[in-house]
């Protein structure tokens, strides 16, 4: 044995998961960065590819939406006209010097530009009727990149009306200046009157300032509208919709990504026994399970890893909250049933999802009872037919208190009675990481099985593996879980019957049917009460 081990670490290290083998056998290193790279480059590229029929699907529909909604707005065209100031300083009439920034007085032409006194008269020169009020909100003016030149702004359904508005504000503009300049000048001159010289001075001054305009570029037709803008708004939509999809491609394949059930044992601290279907509809009375030969082969495993346990119970508990490990269960029951033996089903759920799974009725008394008070195990455990073999296999279930099983040692009196005369007793309690009494069963048990669905993604594994330390136990297998579709019809085809050797267990009287009577018709096994 020890050779053959060693042949084949041998083996193994000759093929690393880095390296190239080389013909003259040597091996080739490729460096681990490098390789990590790729694989998630592939990967990537592979998430992208199998979601990329979707992803195309959205940018199109989001470009033709925006293409669409845009192409139903309104028309807008836009002119734009520009006014060269002839000075950069306001009108002074008494003095030549005037400290302010040149950048500032634009700016401020520009704002009174905008003001209804300015509106106002270029709303009387379009007359069209709309109010000064009306083209504020359709006409801007703004100080154009040098200085002293004011661009106007004006936008309007049609592509004439826009620039005669440019237009208007422009000259209503100077209009508004020359009346300002000429009233500062009379009221300069009104004071100044006993000096004729300096109102001359003043007349002088306000006839050279004068509009303070000193050109106006008429704004030109416009030939093309600035809005709507369906292709530009098109594509902008596509691109974010394109980048949001792969985006969340690429998040749900980050949250929804299998971990591998390899690493799910290797967190659990325990050995793959397999991976084994489960039915999706899990609260109905559906005790088969799909997948008989995966199960029988999970069996097979488990068997392996019972052969140094003290007794052949077996609890199975559930990483998470879901309750794929009673599925799991009644795939096992019936797997064993199926060569040949006898199952009986330990039920201390705290809700009896597994009597009601596997479609029996309960038991009158609880198991725990009637051991504890002696009396016939026909009372406390009800046959499952659905489960039964073909080869003089059966399965059983019985209940359990869970208030009585929650000390230590408390279910152990009623295992070593089931086990006198069953091949093999299986316990649902729920799972040990979430439940109190199903963590007070692990020390109970023979071994402890946890059961994890394949895509599973939480912290509860380390969990369980921490309790179980604590409990002075280890994980002795994993089971990893997946939901189907598929229906529970028993194939044609019926697992081999293992042979049995003649020992004990052979030998052992059987199980006491519902009614209390035996199998073969002997009077029904009672349970002695301790010290009696």
């Amino acid at each position: 044995m020890s050779a053959t081990r060693s042949g084949h670490g041998s083996n193994d290290r000759r093929f690393e998961m880095n390296g190239v083998q080389r013909s003259d056998g040597g091996s080739t290193t490729l460096p681990q960065g490098q390789d990590d790279r790729r694989g998630r480059g592939s990967v990537l590229l592979g998430t992208l590819a199998r979601a990329g029929v979707l992803i195309l699907l959205v940018t199109l529909l989001a470009g033709y939406a925006a293409y669409t909604y845009t192409a139903r707005q309104p028309t807008v065209y836009e002119a734009t006209a520009e006014v060269v100031l002839s000075s950069s300083n306001r009108f002074a009439p008494l003095s030549n010097s005037f400290s302010g920034a040149e950048d500032r007085y634009v700016q401020n032409q520009a704002n009174i530009m905008m003001t209804l006194s300015v509106l106002d008269r270029a709303a009387v020169r379009l007359g069209d009727g709309v109010p000064g009020t009306e083209l504020r909100g359709q006409v801007s003016a703004v100080p154009a990149g040098s200085n002293e030149v004011i661009s106007v702004i004006a936008q309007a359904a049609d592509p004439a009306l826009a620039a005669a508005r440019a237009d208007a504000v422009a000259i209503a503009y100077g209009e508004f200046t020359l009346a300002e300049v000429q009233s500062l000048a009379d009221q300069a001159a009104a004071v100044a009157a006993a000096e004729p010289a300096v109102v001359r001075d003043i007349r002088a001054r306000a006839a050279i300032f004068g509009d303070g305009v000193a050109v106006i570029q008429p704004a030109s037709v416009p030939s093309e509208p600035v809005l709507p803008n369906p292709g530009r708004n098109a594509y902008l939509a596509a691109a974010a919709a394109f980048l949001l999809s792969t985006g969340l491609a690429l998040a749900w394949r980050s949250s929804r990504r299998p971990v591998g059930r390899d690493t799910l044992a290797a967190e659990a601290g325990g050995p793959l026994l397999g991976e084994v279907p489960v039915r999706w509809f899990g609260s109905a009375a559906v005790p088969q399970q799909p997948g008989q030969d995966r199960y029988a082969l999970a069996l097979q495993a488990l068997r392996y890893r019972l052969r140094d346990a003290g007794h052949q119970s077996v609890m199975l508990t559930s990483v998470g909250r879901d309750t794929s490990a009673t599925s799991a269960l009644l795939g096992l029951a019936a797997a064993e049933a199926a060569q040949g033996r006898r199952v009986v089903l330990l039920d201390a759920t705290d809700d009896g999802r597994l009597l009601r799974r596997a479609g029996a009725t309960p038991p009158s008394v609880p198991l725990t009872t009637l051991v504890a008070g002696g009396g016939s195990l026909g009372a406390a455990l009800q046959p499952v037919p659905a489960l039964s073999g073909q080869h003089g296999g059966g399965v059983q279930i019985a209940r359990v208190e869970r208030t009585s099983v929650a000390a230590i040692g408390a279910l152990r009196p009623s295992l070593t009675t089931l086990l006198a005369s069953a091949d093999l007793v299986l316990v649902d309690a729920g799972s040990a990481v979430h439940d109190a009494t199903a963590y007070a069963l692990l020390g109970e048990v023979g071994a402890v099985v946890a059961v994890v669905r394949a895509k599973y993604r939480g912290r509860e594994l380390s969990e369980l593996r921490r309790q179980l330390d604590l409990a002075g136990r280890e994980c002795d297998g994993v089971l990893v879980t997946h939901r189907t579709w598929l229906p529970s019809l028993r194939t044609a085809a019926t697992p081999a019957v293992l042979p049995r050797r003649p020992g004990p267990a052979t030998l052992r009287a059987p199980l006491p049917a519902a009614d209390g009577t035996e199998a073969t018709g002997a009077p029904p096994a009672t349970v002695r009460r301790s010290g009696a």
